[in-house]
């Protein structure tokens, strides 16, 4: 029985393989700048929010930890939401996936 002989990928072709790793590769080290930075470097405040109707609310403050913004909430209606300083937020309408409602 003969041995079967392997092919040697051509030059394109390895370079195209090099490029998509290097693509890939890129892309995972800037995921991973953006979680350290946001997780990490910018320091996150906890904003504090009583709902009153279906479109209103009012602020009720902002605070430095997360304890210190569910010791502010005094009734059911009061939320707490995490914002991190310098994150733009969206132009359009949306409604956040973190608030939480510590006394419901």
């Amino acid at each position: 029985m003969k041995p079967k002989l392997l092919k040697r990928k051509s030059s394109a072709s390895h370079a195209k393989s090099n490029r998509a790793h290097s693509v890939s590769l890129s892309r995972w080290l800037g995921n991973m700048y953006r979680f350290i930075v946001f997780k990490f470097l910018l320091p996150q405040v906890w904003f504090v929010g009583q709902y009153r109707s279906k479109k209103i609310f009012e602020i009720q403050g902002i605070f430095s930890t997360k304890t210190k913004a569910i010791d502010a909430c005094r009734k059911r209606t009061y939320f707490i939401l995490p914002l991190w300083l310098n994150e733009q937020l969206p132009d359009k309408t949306t409604i956040p996936k973190n608030v939480t409602y510590p006394n419901a």
